[in-house]
């Protein structure tokens, strides 16, 4: 590797600090989150708590992108993708409803679009934000 690309790569590291995500630091999210969504073995995802339509799509996607990080854990093939339509079903919506909240947390930095009509949380430090915003909002406010 070469001197500049490597020094590059030391700032890089040093200054963009993401949560590692530890088993541990994992099954608590998993846990906070499960008060709100839970996730089958094939990936289906059910929403435990009324919410607002964007609420319960953020919660969808957060609940596919935990599953996968467990991956390992559960012996389970869980995809961190997870297409429109499959949002669509999870939440209870029609699919243009779903687009439209599905790019309000693109553009508000949760979501990722690797390819049209497929999503994917961004990173494990928006999944925490988000995971205490929806916990804050209706499993603290209106008890557990």
């Amino acid at each position: 590797m070469s001197q500049p690309v490597q020094r590059e790569e030391e700032i890089i590291k040093k200054f963009i600090k993401e949560r590692p995500a530890t088993p541990q630091f994992v099954l608590d999210l998993a846990d906070k989150l499960s008060a709100i969504a839970t996730i089958t073995p094939a990936g289906d995802v059910s929403i435990e708590r009324k919410s607002s339509i964007k609420d319960r799509i953020a919660a969808i996607t957060i609940a596919r992108f935990l599953g996968y990080l467990l991956r390992d854990r559960t012996k389970v093939a869980i995809k961190a993708e997870i297409s429109r339509e499959e949002v669509a079903k999870y939440a209870g919506t029609d699919k243009f409803v779903a687009s439209a909240r599905l790019k309000d947390l693109k553009d508000d930095g949760l979501l990722d679009s690797p390819s049209r009509g497929i999503f994917k949380v961004r990173s494990l430090s928006q999944a925490e934000r988000w995971i205490d915003r929806l916990h804050e909002k209706y499993v603290k406010k209106r008890g557990s």
